[in-house]
């Protein structure tokens, strides 16, 4: 052996033996042992499973009408995986260049704009009133563009007749215009720069008539000369029939600002018209950013929007403190009385509250229960309970919960702190969203738009390193040069390249699947991109189905709107829980929302085999995705639409003191209320509280939602107003609004009375006036006309609406006569009455968001409790804001500054204004410094708190006609209109009517139908408001039912709304309600309407007898 290893040659043999025997081992192992693993990775290689949408379950009305179903749209995808990050510059700009040649709009995520509209000087934003009977100021505002805009509709024929060179190219708005109107199928053509009607448009039509919805009651003129297409085109957009191509795309640019908003969208469309507006001369305070960071502007919008309503929200606060406002003001009762399923336990928020407080109150004598599902509070020892009661000035019937709450705000930072825990944010987060969603990520305690801002720089500029704070130009430059764009490339084309590299970037861990990059484009794009198929590796086209509402905006608020994945619940619920696509579309509210699961459907997927640069070769296999299911709604798409068509000719009518025109008789409104421009309806079936139309009044297209709403269209819709009034086409106002009732709650007064046992014939004499304690209450006539009712039973008192017969029913004596009324009614007899009616609940319609509000009737024993609370919550956001000039506190002093001005509520007698200015001055507080509606501090504290706080006759008196601290929804007001008409049966209120398969099949989901009888002594009293509210009906100067062909049980209502409109700098003019039913002998549907600002409790009347008589229409009871 010796002999054999002293030879190099054998020992070198030994080595390649050796070599061997190890090569084959490991070869034996790939094939034998883990062959079949990589056998596998190398079918994955060269075969890909491609993901095909579900189509979205489709929405019908009652009657198996379409209000959502998908079509087919060609939709441009990328696959990532096939595009080499070298050649991506190439084909990006090439892609780019065919995109916005046909002028179509892909997906457009990236965060840095060119040529944007910005003021010189800021302040000039604000736009200020002088409020002569106030003495203080109101403030609007106005974004840079907005005034931009309304420049171009206030000079359009020369804004399109306008060119500039851009980029080196002559450039028109005229081409990006016809394409925005396109969309819309107007029929216009460009023809040599010029817009003309299409040729076989212009012809007559056959027999010179048409029938469309809008026209359906108009009768053809005798002898009248034919009409063109054109003609009944323009007819039906309200638009001249005699005016030209030109001044018809000039009115639908004014008329409809979607159009305009959607063309600045453009920054070749906003540097002409920053140029056009400079050489006109309109421009002095206007500039032109040349980059600027989306994330800015939305954070900018979402500050400004929060701050609107909530004064405690300012630009300086920060993410986490504007959570906990607003889950203090909006959702912590949700909150504290919920109990959530964590990861491995149940997260019980009021538990941990209680546990927290006992560090503080060793001795709390309440404890946290969990019955079926549900959390409650519940008092432990009475005596300890007492003995706080005395300490914290509450009163003996305050609840437990309520005891709780009032001591965890006084503990501020305890409450803070429960609300940002690990534990619980995320629920606080989930039912914040169901009133406000203030876009903030509760991981990092950010607003959004600065979070991923700071993420978009730390992934995309390379030198970033933990520095942040880079201008848009800056970080637009790094990538230009990162990425080797060449200056020969202009802005505006780099950008449209990055626009696409974002989309590039949204690679998930399965590379292979398809990105989107453009929904709905047009033929001719499909063919330039198949023509250059070649050049675009990586570039397909896909027909896939989009979710369409062929109704646009009809019933918007019902069916709800999509959007992208965003908040972190939903990365949770959706991503992470459910194997959603972080790129996939949900329902973010209403019916889409709530029935999100029901209507998802199930993906399919495509089995096909690539080569090796990734082309697909062949098909291999495919599963088709199964459609979601479909969604039967209680709704009658005719009556919804003339609810729709009604409410909005109402307020037209009303800003200008004009006629409605009607077959059931004109309705002339005599006086005008310019500001009225917001109303709700709400129609339901008398006998199963189903939901038959639901309007309000601005409403939105859900298109603008079908693939994810654009920056520039979600800016559309939104009103940063602080006139809280201000028309918002986002808000669902009959679910969310609660507004005193004003006179349509003086049947609950009545009912209440009747329980008493008043009798409706025994008559009370209306002087007018009467002097109650230090001053006077009167009669609306008096304080109209100065007059009196005289003699009025209880049915003439519902008719004429006489406050004075309802005082003396709750003084249980006419002080003006001395005369004892039968029977002393009081408030809590009201309030009684008004919670069996259901104005103290919800309704239970099935949409989740935006959470349905319950209104409320007051609470005698909690409005103390309640104004302690808010006040806590407005000084602990303000008192920092209000100290004099110069003065700093610590965290012991502001506690003591507040516990001194919250216990001011508690005195046997409200401070006046002078102890309050001198107790503030006291604290080194300024009583004259003003937010941000220039409102003193002095007068908030004692108009907003302290005088709010006690009860008082004159709530008594107020509650008695609807004013004072009642509010109720429109949803809720119509279900109590319904419950008196159907013999004094509560309804759960639905929007459902059932949900099948789309195969038709039953599905697991079964509508709530329930009804409850409510409890009155004897039916007759309903007979007896009824037939109050008949009188109402038939007793109006105008004979609005004179001509109409049923009878209607009806009460009108004017509810105040105090205070200064802080875009007008007048007051607020009073909101206009209006209940009835139909038919009276046998009713089967109430109707309840609102209509801000709209003047007069009559002038809601012609919009509600159309409703009620396009229902009498549809179901056949009259011709």
């Amino acid at each position: 052996m010796l002999k054999f290893l002293k030879n190099r040659l054998n020992i070198l043999y030994l080595i390649i033996i050796v070599m061997l025997v190890i090569l084959g081992f490991r070869m034996a192992v790939l094939t034998i042992v883990e062959g079949q693993e990589y056998r596998q990775i190398a079918d994955i290689k060269k075969i890909k499973d491609i993901p095909v949408k579900a189509p979205r379950g489709k929405i019908f009305d009652r009657n198996g009408v379409l209000l959502a179903e998908n079509v087919s749209s060609f939709t441009v995808q990328m696959y990532t995986d096939e595009i080499k990050p070298e050649n991506f510059n190439e084909v990006s700009y090439k892609l780019s260049k065919v995109l916005d040649e046909n002028m179509e709009k892909p997906i457009d995520e990236f965060p840095i704009e060119i040529d944007t509209f910005d003021y010189i000087d800021k302040n000039i934003e604000t736009v200020q009133h002088d409020l002569q009977t106030e003495g203080i100021e109101a403030i609007s505002y106005t974004t840079a563009e907005d005034k931009v805009i309304e420049t171009v509709k206030e000079n359009i024929y020369e804004w399109l007749d306008f060119s500039t060179f851009i980029y080196n190219e002559q450039f028109s708005p005229k081409q990006r215009v016809l394409a925005a109107l396109l969309k819309d199928d107007v029929p216009i053509e460009l023809n040599e720069g010029n817009f003309e009607y299409p040729e076989e448009m212009l012809k007559p039509v056959a027999d010179g008539t048409a029938t469309t919805e809008n026209q359906e009651n108009i009768l053809p003129e005798t002898n009248a000369e034919p009409k063109t297409q054109i003609q009944i085109w323009l007819s039906e957009n309200n638009l001249k029939e005699n005016i030209n191509a030109t001044e018809a795309v000039a009115q639908l640019l004014i008329n409809n600002n979607k159009y305009l908003s959607s063309l600045f969208s453009n920054s070749k469309i906003r540097r002409l018209s920053y140029e056009f507006i400079i050489q006109k001369g309109y421009g002095e305070n206007i500039k032109l950013n040349d980059f600027s960071f989306v994330y800015d502007e939305e954070y900018e919008n979402i500050k400004r929007s929060l701050n609107a309503a909530n004064e405690e929200i300012m630009m300086n606060t920060s993410a986490q403190d504007d959570f906990v406002i607003l889950t203090m003001k909006n959702s912590i009762d949700n909150l504290l009385q919920t109990i959530y399923e964590g990861n491995n336990e149940k997260i019980k928020p009021g538990e941990i509250l209680i546990d927290r407080l006992r560090e503080i109150y060793p001795d709390l004598p309440v404890q946290f229960i969990e019955k079926d599902g549900a959390g409650s509070f519940e008092f432990t020892d009475l005596t300890i309970r007492d003995k706080y009661f005395n300490q914290q000035h509450m009163d003996i019937s305050t609840t437990a919960y309520s005891f709780v709450k009032e001591i965890a705000f006084k503990n501020y930072d305890v409450l803070y702190n429960l609300v940002t825990d690990d534990n619980v944010k995320y629920f606080a987060q989930v039912e914040l969203l169901k009133h406000v969603n203030p876009t903030i990520s509760i991981a990092e305690w950010e607003y959004t738009p600065i979070r991923n801002k700071k993420n978009w720089i730390k992934n995309n500029v390379k030198s970033a390193g933990e520095t942040h704070d880079y201008t848009a130009e800056e970080a637009f430059e790094m990538l230009r040069e990162s990425l080797k764009i060449t200056e020969e490339i202009n802005d505006y084309d780099m950008r449209n390249m990055m626009v696409l590299r974002e989309r590039y970037n949204k690679v998930s861990y399965l590379s292979y699947h398809p990105v989107d990059i453009c929904y709905s484009i047009s033929e001719r794009t499909v063919a330039m991109i198949s023509e250059r198929s070649h050049e675009l590796h990586g570039i397909n086209v896909e027909i896939e189905p989009l979710r369409y509402y062929p109704q646009y905006e009809t019933a918007s608020h019902v069916i709800g709107y999509l959007g992208k994945i965003a908040q972190d619940y939903e990365i949770k619920d959706y991503v992470v829980e459910k194997g959603y696509s972080t790129d996939d579309i949900i329902g973010k509210t209403g019916i889409e929302e709530k029935f999100e699961d029901y209507l998802r459907g199930v993906k399919g997927k495509k089995t096909v085999e690539v080569n090796n640069v990734g082309r697909t070769i062949r098909s291999v296999s495919s599963q088709a995705p199964v459609p979601g299911d479909n969604i039967y709604l209680t709704i009658d798409l005719g009556l919804q639409k003339k609810a729709e068509e009604s409410l909005e000719k109402g307020l037209d009518r009303i800003r200008e003191g004009r006629v409605f025109e009607s077959q059931w008789g004109d309705f002339t409104f005599k006086d005008k209320y310019e500001n009225a421009r917001s109303g709700a309806l709400v129609a339901l079936d008398v006998k199963t509280g189903e939901v038959l139309a639901l309007a309000n009044y601005p409403s939105y297209d859900l298109n603008l939602f079908s693939t994810g709403i654009t920056t520039e269209d979600w800016n559309s819709l939104l009103n940063d107003s602080k006139n809280p009034l201000a028309p918002r086409p986002l808000y669902n106002i009959a679910m969310l609004t609660a507004i005193q009732p004003g006179s349509t709650f003086k049947m609950i007064t009545s009912l209440a009375a009747l329980e008493k046992g008043v009798n409706p014939n025994t008559k009370v004499y209306c002087a007018g006036t009467m002097k109650v304690g230090d001053g006077n209450v009167s009669c609306w006539i008096h304080n109209m006309f100065g007059g009196s009712h005289g003699y009025q039973t209880m049915y003439q008192a519902i008719m004429n609406s006489c406050n004075f017969y309802f005082y003396t029913t709750v003084l249980g004596e006419n002080l003006a006569t001395h005369q004892k009324h039968t029977v002393k009614v009081n408030a809590e007899d009201i309030i009684d009455m008004a919670s069996k009616f259901g104005l103290n609940s919800k309704t239970g319609i099935e949409i989740d968001i935006p959470q349905e509000a319950s209104g409320g009737v007051p609470s005698i024993e909690g409005k103390k409790s309640s104004m302690r609370v808010y006040l806590r919550i407005f000084l602990e956001a303000n008192v920092e804001r209000y100290l004099n000039d110069g003065a700093v506190i610590d965290s012991s002093m502001k506690n003591e500054i507040i516990e001194e001005i919250v216990s001011w509520i508690d005195r046997e007698e409200p401070m006046t204004r002078g102890e309050v200015y001198e107790g503030l001055k006291a604290l080194n507080l300024n009583p004259d410094k003003t937010n941000d509606n220039y409102v003193p501090l002095v007068d908030i504290i004692k108009y907003s708190y302290i005088n709010q706080a006690a009860w008082t006759v004159g709530d008594n008196l107020n509650i008695s006609i609807g004013q004072g601290n009642n509010a109720y929804t429109t949803m809720q007001m119509a279900n109590y209109a319904a419950s008196l008409a159907n013999g004094g049966y509560r309804n759960n209120v639905s929007v459902i009517k059932e949900v099948k398969t789309y195969d038709g099949k039953e599905t697991d989901y079964i509508p709530l139908r329930k009804s409850e009888k409510i409890e009155l002594s004897s039916d007759s009293y309903l007979d007896v408001v009824k037939q109050g509210m008949k009188m109402v009906s038939y007793d109006d100067s105008a004979k609005p039912y004179s001509k109409f062909p049923v009878e209607v049980g009806s009460k009108t209502g004017t509810a105040e709304k105090e205070g200064i409109n802080p875009e007008t700098g007048e007051p607020y003019d009073d909101f206009a309600w209006y209940v009835a039913f139909a038919p009276y002998d046998d009713p089967q549907i109430a109707v309840a309407c609102v209509l801000f600002e709209g003047g007069s409790g009559r002038y809601p009347i012609p919009i509600v007898r159309e409703v009620i008589g396009e229902y009498l229409k549809i179901n056949g009871i009259i011709d």
